[in-house]
């Protein structure tokens, strides 16, 4: 079983034109796991703590429900809100028995190297699960896994007196933009990259008070967690 997913490359940092900078920025490592994630029986999916996770009873020797994140190449320039590829998702949707996910948190490293100090970012990210039942025909049993925009947190960095971040815009769908939203087949894995932007502080909406499932009550209290924990890393 993979327990991280990570790679390694190096980006430059472009700053937006509007804005100068003397600092040397790079980008070296993506990595990510799932962190948390919570069952309808209340359990924990099987993998917490590494990039797959897994639920329910194999039916009929089918494999397997779950989610697993493979970490992208850094982008060879890191241009300021330029969107790029954080990694890989893949909802691996098949026909089980027994408990389904009802969320599942994605934690996200970025190794940052800022004028040669190794800075590393962390975010927080998390995706509710829709389950349908396997019953008619066409797309009536697609499953939906939705990205909560309101309920990340991360970590920044000052760099000549703006604060950055790693912002996660969502799923890349057919036409190229990101949404909040994925619709799975079933009897499949299904694929859908994950893009988001280096930018400031400024350009990401604060995390607010939202309606979480009944079933992720503690989650908030983690996530509130590592947003202080961030703050008080700050440059």
């Amino acid at each position: 079983m993979k327990k991280l997913s990570s790679v390694i490359t190096t980006a430059v940092f472009i700053l937006a034109a509007n804005v100068a900078t003397a600092a040397q920025v790079s980008l070296t490592t993506i990595s990510g796991i799932w962190s948390a994630g919570q069952l309808t029986n209340n359990q924990s999916p099987t993998g917490v703590g590494t990039s797959d996770i897994n639920w329910g009873t194999s039916w009929q020797g089918n494999p397997l429900s779950g989610y697993s994140f493979d970490a992208a190449l850094a982008p060879s320039v890191l241009v300021q809100d330029q969107p790029f590829d954080f990694g890989l998702f893949t909802h691996k949707n098949f026909p089980i028995l027994g408990s389904t996910l009802s969320w599942a948190r994605l934690d996200l490293t970025f190794d940052l190297m800022v004028d040669g100090v190794l800075r590393p970012l962390s975010a927080s990210y998390l995706f509710t699960h829709v389950e349908t039942p396997n019953v008619g025909g066409g797309n009536c049993c697609n499953d939906r896994v939705n990205f909560d925009t309101l309920a990340s947190a991360y970590d920044s960095v000052n760099i000549d007196g703006l604060e950055f971040t790693f912002k996660l815009d969502g799923f890349l769908d057919e036409l190229g933009k990101p949404v909040s939203f994925f619709s799975t087949e079933e009897n499949k894995n299904n694929t859908a990259h994950l893009v988001g932007r280096f930018t400031t502080l400024n350009d990401v909406p604060p995390v607010s008070p939202v309606p979480l499932p009944a079933s992720a009550v503690l989650l908030g209290a983690a996530l509130l967690g590592l947003r202080a924990a961030g703050l008080r890393r700050k440059a």
